[in-house]
């Protein structure tokens, strides 16, 4: 039984990552069900070597601001490695 209520959604810019042009999404979610308490959810998107891919970076709502700089980082250092 999942109840999922999306509260607000902000478009937030664009960014890079690894070189390549990024979608930032934030979603604010009340999902009593699974987490008893407001939750963000960071939500980048971009494409590199013709694979999509999306990173979802999320904390409660209250406590987002503090682990942005971690956010943060975890972003500025992803790099896609070529697998052989």
């Amino acid at each position: 039984h999942l109840i999922l209520v999306i509260i607000t959604i902000s478009i937030t810019g664009n960014e890079a990552i690894d070189g390549e042009t990024a979608y930032e999404d934030v979603y604010e979610v009340n999902d009593t069900v699974n987490f008893s308490e407001l939750m963000r959810i960071h939500q980048i998107t971009f494409v590199k070597n013709d694979t999509l891919y999306l990173i979802l970076l999320h904390a409660p709502d209250k406590e987002f601001d503090v682990e942005k700089p971690v956010f943060d980082m975890i972003l500025e250092s992803f790099k896609v490695v070529k697998s052989n």
